[in-house]
């Protein structure tokens, strides 16, 4: 994928981590008598299924920020790279790839948004979508506005489809929803030379009572759901077979698992209570359900066909497919 790169990883144990993270320099081609300069590479390699996604590390308003270019699996990644997809093989796994990884980035200015709507939110930085692509659902990153607040956490506001030019957004027209990406960063210095911490995002969604962005009204009476990450979601787990069983319906970048359940730490353990398909327009409420025998299944119930459900054991299926 990047030949005559040399990637390197952390030398610490990665067996049990749901990714590697290597990184490595490529060179930039050469222009005239202009100094060769490179571009950094960010490799991230899962191993539960197999896929490859390689980003630029660019810099932009002296900040080093990821671009998605290429994935060795359209399917699972968390956006849809741009260009034809084309067959590829990872781990023994044939999928549908996407982008070029040896894309290289060229020097250029860039230009940063800033702005203060009151003195209780603060100083807000614009956050251009192409940096978050690969990190956040495309569905997302498509459906808000992200600004950076001044202690680091993002907040995604909400695009009205009523909306006919930039000006306009931001207006008092009708509720709408908040996303808030909180950063919990982790302790000790960052060794990798870019001025980063290493942190855990937690994604959530808020009912807000208005669409004007200045306002903190959050609707009480609809819940705050968190999104749950399918791709870092361990082996086995009931997460990660409902994720693979939806991305036979939708790529994942079209898939969001939400919990109601109060969420304050990244790590914590939670309930899947909803799961959407915007881009095929269908939604699920996840619930356990005991058996006669006393087993116990999860099935996903249709909110928009009543009575119908996707059942997540493999015995169910494995039956239905001999039918």
């Amino acid at each position: 994928i990047l030949p005559e790169v040399t990637l390197f990883m952390s030398a610490n144990d990665m067996s049990n981590m749901p990714y590697a993270h290597l990184m490595g320099w490529i060179q930039n081609p050469s222009k005239g008598d202009s100094n060769f300069t490179h571009t950094l590479k960010e490799v991230m390699v899962s191993h539960n299924p197999p896929v490859i996604t390689v980003f630029n590390v660019k810099e932009y308003g002296r900040r080093h920020l990821r671009t998605l270019e290429y994935t060795s699996n359209m399917s699972l990644c968390l956006h849809e790279v741009s260009g034809e997809p084309y067959p590829d093989r990872v781990g023994g796994v044939l999928a549908m790839s996407g982008g070029i990884p040896m894309t290289t980035v060229t020097p250029e200015p860039s230009l940063i948004i800033t702005r203060a709507l009151n003195s209780e939110m603060g100083t807000q930085t614009h956050i251009p979508s192409r940096f978050l692509a690969g990190l956040i659902p495309a569905c997302l990153v498509e459906k808000y506005i992200f600004w950076q607040s001044e202690d680091d956490n993002i907040i995604g506001y909400e695009i009205s489809n009523k909306i006919e030019n930039v000006s306009e957004i931001g207006v008092d027209s009708e509720s709408s929803t908040r996303l808030k990406i909180t950063l919990a960063k982790h302790k000790g210095s960052d060794n990798s030379g870019f001025c980063n911490t290493i942190a855990d995002g937690l994604v959530q969604r808020i009912a807000m009572v208005d669409s004007e962005e200045e306002s903190e009204n959050v609707d009480k009476n609809r819940p705050t759901l968190t999104l749950l990450n399918i791709a870092t979601a361990p082996a086995g787990s009931l997460l990660k077979q409902i994720g693979m069983l939806l991305s036979r319906l939708d790529n994942l970048s079209q898939v969001l698992v939400w919990s109601e359940s109060e969420v304050v730490d990244a790590q914590q353990p939670c309930s899947i209570d909803i799961i959407e398909l915007p881009r095929v327009n269908l939604s699920f409420r996840a619930k356990r359900v005991e058996k006669i025998d006393g087993s116990v299944e999860h099935r996903l119930y249709s909110n928009d066909n009543d009575g119908l459900y996707i059942s997540t054991s493999t015995n169910a299926r494995d039956l239905v497919e001999k039918l």
